[in-house]
């Protein structure tokens, strides 16, 4: 195949006043017409910004170009003017990048932006061909209402939806290579099942090459047809990617490839959320603190003499298959093994060493008391769409529809269910930054649905949150250290700026972030840092309850392990009890003692993690696990009250399911079911 994009030794840095970052330095890749090229690694390793060099958005200054060539089609990228390169972005190349809010202007209309685009690349499209395009687009990427969903703005639409909408607005140009940074990386499993699927397809109709970053290389396996891994600004290993997922090569690789989370069954008891996760030791080393060697040396375990030395040179591995490491230049490939690395036990949650030895002030933790600390009654939430010009009157959104949930103090209720289901507004009802309209909230025993002034500030200050998207979360404008200790500042929890700051470290340090980062502001992380700045900031205020909304959706794999065993630390250390919504089932599995899967604003089952799991008697529920077959994606406002919200959808519904809601009824000790048909299996 011919080489539509060629990257050669590729340096780009970025001049700051702590010093100069590298954030690529000598990066080479190709990817072939029709070709789909996966590219993994940890946050922070220079994903993201070899895309955006190919698009030229590298912001100059500080960004600069150090050397290399880029080549598209035989053109240099870093020599087109700008008319070219209005043509280039979006004709040429399309980007779909990773965080959807901050992508998408909030004050214009989906369809508006959409249709902005294809009017610019298809100059002789009229008005109505573009909106015409724009409902396609809409509809294939899963919108069962385009022609709502165009008229919606971004903030109204949830995470994974906006990110459906990003994805249409990159494809509609019809762009030759797609970039595509994290596409699917706040998709539930079934989006991101079809969306994968749909850039599948259209690579092979159209001809379209991709180029797709990710931190999951479990999302490339059946997607890309090579995978380039990268670490610190450096390449790994690349090689054809169903070989490279079953055979790797590199010790990096295989460490990813152990802390996939794949790998989780058999760690612990299912369904108990119990074990540990497997990770790789340490963090990424901050580009600008780079030494000589192998970038990945102090974190391997197979690290020798030359590694610490020498940058490795790379090595032929097979066809198509290339590594950069020592150990398999000296004997390559058969004799290099990487044993399975040691979980390090996370440190005990009072700071030792650090200056007046901190204390959380909380004294031993006591024994886990397993009755319930939050409850909601027949809790509902409606949302009233605007009507039209005429005076008709919009549409009512049950985003809520009667929900009843216990959870347990100390324990953890997961909440599974596609985008657009519930899951983000009933975490904002919990964390009272939305009002219900109906039913109660008991939090600890007491009635908190209306409760003001003084009893609402010492709720907030037991209760925190960790919001799906990180950066629109962050205050821009506060450094790392502002943010972290402003709980600890607006509660007083702390009787000086010495004790604040050693404080601010030691959250920091407890999530992955080092002291000097505390400095800096949210636009210089990456995506998956700025999550860990979320974390660190609402257990910054030592809650007792936290909602965590995808709080780990946004993390690579070796990441999300440790912030996953984190949480259980501090969990089992603290007491903590943890509402966490998410669309990750094996997350879901390890986290939680207790699940409920929440489909349109209702609750279908729940139950004990290791029955719902393993014994699924809905419809949906079985969907979501794999054991049927997927239907069609939801989106819009749900239907009709009276009957049950999956009907719809559902292959075995009958009469009875459209005619009225099923009640719940037990089909096990603890195991509670919404469905007429469940009898079935």
């Amino acid at each position: 195949m011919e080489t539509l994009l060629s990257v050669r030794d590729l340096k780009i840095h970025f001049h700051t006043p702590a010093g100069v970052v590298k954030a690529l330095d000598g990066l080479s890749f190709d990817v072939r017409n029709g070709e789909t090229l996966g590219v993994i690694g940890e946050s922070g390793c220079g994903k993201t910004a070899a895309c955006l060099s190919v698009m030229r958005l590298i912001p100059e200054p500080p960004g600069r170009y150090e050397g290399g060539a880029l080549l598209f089609e035989g053109r240099d990228i870093r020599a087109m003017r700008d008319v070219e390169l209005r043509s280039f972005r979006g004709g040429g190349v399309s980007m779909i990048f990773q965080e959807p809010m901050t992508a998408l202007n909030p004050v214009l209309t989906v369809g508006r932006q959409i249709a902005e685009g294809i009017a610019l690349h298809h100059r002789g499209s009229s008005r109505a061909e573009a909106r015409s395009r724009t409902l396609e687009w809409l509809d294939r990427v899963g919108f069962r209402h385009p022609e709502r969903a165009a008229a919606s703005y971004p903030f109204t639409l949830s995470g994974g939806m906006r990110q459906r909408a990003l994805i249409a607005m990159a494809l509609a140009t019809g762009p030759k290579l797609l970039i595509a940074d994290e596409p699917a990386a706040s998709l539930d499993m079934t989006t991101r099942t079809q969306i994968l699927r749909l850039i599948r397809d259209l690579k092979q109709d159209a001809g379209l090459s991709c180029l797709c970053v990710s931190h999951d290389p479990e999302a490339m396996r059946g997607f890309a047809d090579r995978i380039l891994v990268m670490y610190a600004g450096h390449p790994c290993e690349t090689g054809p990617a169903e070989e490279l997922l079953a055979q790797p090569l590199h010790p990096y690789t295989r460490g990813l490839m152990e802390a996939a989370f794949s790998g989780i069954r058999g760690l612990g008891p299912r369904g108990t959320g119990e074990g540990r996760l497997p990770v790789i030791p340490g963090h990424t080393p901050s580009p600008q603190d780079m030494t000589g060697g192998c970038p990945f040396h102090p974190r391997c375990p197979l690290a020798e003499e030359p590694c610490r030395r020498d940058f490795p040179p790379r090595c032929e591995a097979g066809k198509d298959r290339e590594v950069w490491c020592w150990r398999s230049f000296r004997s390559c490939p058969s004799d290099l093994r990487c044993p399975r690395s040691e979980v390090p036990v996370t440190p005990p949650l009072r700071a030792q060493g650090l200056r007046g030895q901190v204390s959380w002030g909380l004294g031993p933790p006591e024994p886990p008391v397993y009755d319930v600390l939050f409850e909601f009654l027949a809790v509902e939430k409606q949302f009233f769409l605007p009507g039209d010009f005429f005076g008709k009157a919009g549409d009512v959104v049950r985003a809520v529809d009667g929900v009843s949930l216990r959870i347990r103090r100390g324990s953890t209720l997961a909440v599974l269910g596609e985008s657009g289901c519930g899951k983000t507004t009933l975490g904002r009802i919990a964390a009272k930054l939305l009002e219900p309209s109906a039913g109660v909230l008991l939090f600890d025993g007491r009635d908190i649905t209306r409760v003001r002034g003084k009893e609402e500030r010492r709720f907030r200050r037991r209760t925190q949150i960790v919001f799906q998207d990180p950066f629109s979360s962050l205050d821009p404008r506060l450094t790392v250290y502002d943010i972290i200790g402003e709980g600890l500042r607006n509660y007083r929890m702390v009787k000086n700026r010495r004790e604040l700051r050693d404080r601010v470290v030691f959250v920091a340090e407890k999530c992955g972030l080092s002291a000097d980062q505390c400095v800096l502001y949210p636009h210089q992380f990456s995506g998956g840092q700025r999550q860990r700045i979320a974390i660190a900031r609402a257990l910054a205020a030592e809650p007792e309850f936290i909602v965590c909304d995808e709080a780990v959706s946004a993390l690579d794999v070796s990441v999300r392990a440790q912030i996953v065993n984190l949480l259980k630390d501090l969990q089992e250390e603290m007491n903590l009890t943890y509402l966490f919504m998410t669309h990750d089932l094996p997350i879901a599995e390890f986290m939680s003692r207790e699940t409920a899967v929440m489909y349109r604003g209702r609750i279908v089952e729940k139950g004990p993690s290791g029955i719902v799991f393993h014994r699924p008697q809905h419809p949906y529920t079985r969907t979501l696990l794999g054991a049927d077959p997927p239907s069609v994606l939801q989106s819009g406002p749900p239907p009709a009250r009276q009957g049950c919200c999956y009907a719809s959808r559902c292959p075995r519904s009958g009469p009875e399911c459209l005619a009225e809601a099923p009640a719940f009824r037990e089909a096990e000790p603890g195991h509670f079911i919404s469905c007429f048909r469940a009898r079935l299996y």
